[in-house]
């Protein structure tokens, strides 16, 4: 197949963009007569839009891209020559968005995922930056043949965006960057016009109480980084729709100023995950992501996430329409009571280490506190660790319904995971000296998909077998289950016994490489693999495979 280029329409674009850049510095030499000492902001922001634009058509003139049966390819550089592919069998998502200005001309920008994360997602991602909307769709159905179809009659928009949505995402930690952000840049367009906000602000606070000063100025903060979040908010998820196509993808739309379309093959979903921030849930605020193949939470082609933040019954209706199960919604069974009395010790050592460390600093530096402040100081620590302890423990929870594997925890950020069980690749259990004094055990099911672990924490450790059986091939794995050792330990000294069985094509062996000589309890590690011969055995310090 011959080698493509991008639409003409990009030069168009760069163009726009560079005479926008140059209207601050218009202003404030043509209108206001401003010397370039007072113009530097708006000198700037012209000498990058203007550098941009001009890095924007030497990429349009040197880039060329091409499909082929086997591999999408993308290559272009000026200077340097670059070549990239990415193979068609291992595409895990397709994307396109577009900016204001790429709408204004008809364009779109492609992203080609290959289903890796982090920084290596982001530099294996292909972008084909920009063709025409009809390239687009052609390039979208061609590359991701589940996003062919259209969206089914109305039964299938699983959920779309509703204004009261607004209200969840107004309080936010990242409303403090946003303030600050505004704040400053408020700043310096005013200075532009000769307008000094910070010499006007001190003389209306002139003779003014101190208490009301801090009141304002705390309320106004709070005023711009709401608006802030909300104008942030409102740009990338105007029009949200989520909607599953006929050939079985989940499809998002979304997009304010600029327009973002992402598929989401659904055969890949492996289950869902609801996080409730502790400092919100009263609100009923809830993030939805996918538990899926391919996609990370922080993906450059759209994500793990489904949902903009809202409302937890949007999340948990939008998860039983996804699953087919409403295993998100029912209870699940709580942690023994032992779960909550290892958070509360912990809480009083966290007291008296953090009470001891700041007398020892007071001591170093200032020398104001004194070791009778502790009676205050000791009490205080006390009570807000105890209390994060019974917010901790009361979010532990595990249960198994309609084949999910579900679990809850979390102190900052409540999270319940439901895993579908198939997607269960392998098992950890550990146990520290104190887990297994109070009868306890933590137990991870890791998995291809998502975060690749999905913790249950402190449960019973008579739960454990329950637990691994549960899953399909579970019994399988139940005999690397030392459940004297999980239950109660075992001498040191116990000789390794060991066996040797068949697997069928549909169950699992055992394989702890790397692993089998943890120090805080036993291991069990089950992947299916078909036909192999599984060697078992197991001795104080975990399984071991002859």
């Amino acid at each position: 197949m011959t080698w493509l280029r991008l639409d003409r329409k990009v030069i168009a674009v760069d163009l726009v963009r560079a005479a926008i850049s140059l209207v601050p510095t218009a202003i404030a030499a043509g209108v206001l007569g401003l010397q370039p000492s007072d113009a530097w902001p708006a000198l700037v922001v012209a000498v990058l839009g203007v550098t941009r634009a001009a890095a924007d058509v030497a990429r349009w003139a040197t880039t060329r891209y091409r499909i082929t049966d086997e591999r999408v390819e993308v290559r272009g550089g000026l200077f340097t020559r670059k070549e990239r592919w990415i193979a068609r069998d291992r595409i895990r998502s397709v994307g396109s968005d577009a900016r204001l200005t790429h709408r204004l001309f008809g364009l779109r920008v492609v992203t080609v995922g290959a289903g890796l994360t982090g920084v290596a997602g982001a530099t294996a991602a292909l972008r084909i930056d920009a063709v025409s909307t009809t390239t687009a769709r052609r390039l979208h159905e061609l590359l991701d043949p589940a996003a062919a179809g259209p969206a089914q009659p109305d039964g299938e928009l699983l959920a779309r965006f509703r204004p009261s949505w607004i209200l969840y995402n107004v309080l936010s930690i990242w409303g403090l960057f946003s303030g600050a952000g505004l704040i400053w840049g408020g700043y310096w367009l005013g200075r532009l016009f000769g307008y000094d906000a910070y010499d006007h602000a001190r003389e209306l606070a002139d003779g003014a109480p101190i208490g009301w000063i801090l009141a304002v100025a705390v309320l106004g903060f709070a005023a711009i980084a709401s608006i802030g979040l909300v104008g942030g908010f409102v740009a990338a998820h105007w029009d949200f729709r989520l909607t599953r196509t006929a050939a079985g993808s989940l499809r998002t739309t979304q997009g304010l100023l600029r327009t973002t379309s992402v598929d989401r093959e659904e055969h890949r979903i492996r289950g869902m995950q609801i996080s409730q921030p502790q400092a919100w849930r009263w609100l009923g605020v809830a993030d939805t992501t996918l538990i899926t193949t391919g996609v990370s939470l922080w993906s450059t082609t759209g994500g793990a996430t489904i949902l903009p933040r809202g409302p937890v019954s949007v999340a948990r209706s939008t998860a039983t329409k996804i699953l087919g199960s409403d295993v998100l919604t029912r209870p699940l069974r709580p942690a023994p009571p032992a779960a909550l009395r290892r958070r509360l010790v912990k809480a009083f050592l966290w007291a008296a280490v953090g009470t001891t460390a700041a007398l020892l600093v007071d001591a170093r530096f200032t020398g104001r506190l004194s070791p009778a402040d502790a009676a205050w100081l000791f009490p205080t620590l006390l009570v807000v660790s105890t209390a994060g302890a019974v917010l901790a423990y009361r979010s532990l929870g595990h249960a198994v319904h309609d084949g999910y594997l579900v679990v809850r925890s979390g102190l900052a950020t409540r999270s319940t995971a439901a895993l579908r069980q198939p997607a269960v690749i392998g098992w950890r259990v550990k146990q520290s000296f104190f887990q297994r004094r109070l009868g306890l055990a933590t137990v991870i099911a890791t998995t291809a998909a998502g975060q690749g672990a999905y913790v249950a924490h402190d449960i019973a450790a008579a739960e454990v077998a329950e637990l691994v059986r549960a899953q399909p091939g579970g019994e399988q794995a139940e005999p690397f289950v030392d459940r004297r050792r999980v239950e109660r330990g075992v001498p040191e000294d116990e000789p390794l016994r060991a066996r040797s069985e068949p697997v069928r094509a549909d169950t699992v062996h055992a394989d702890a490489a790397g692993e089998a000589g943890a120090d805080d309890g036993v291991l069990v590690q089950v992947r299916r693999e078909p036909g192999d011969q599984v060697q078992t055995g197991r001795h104080a310090g975990g399984p071991e495979l002859g």
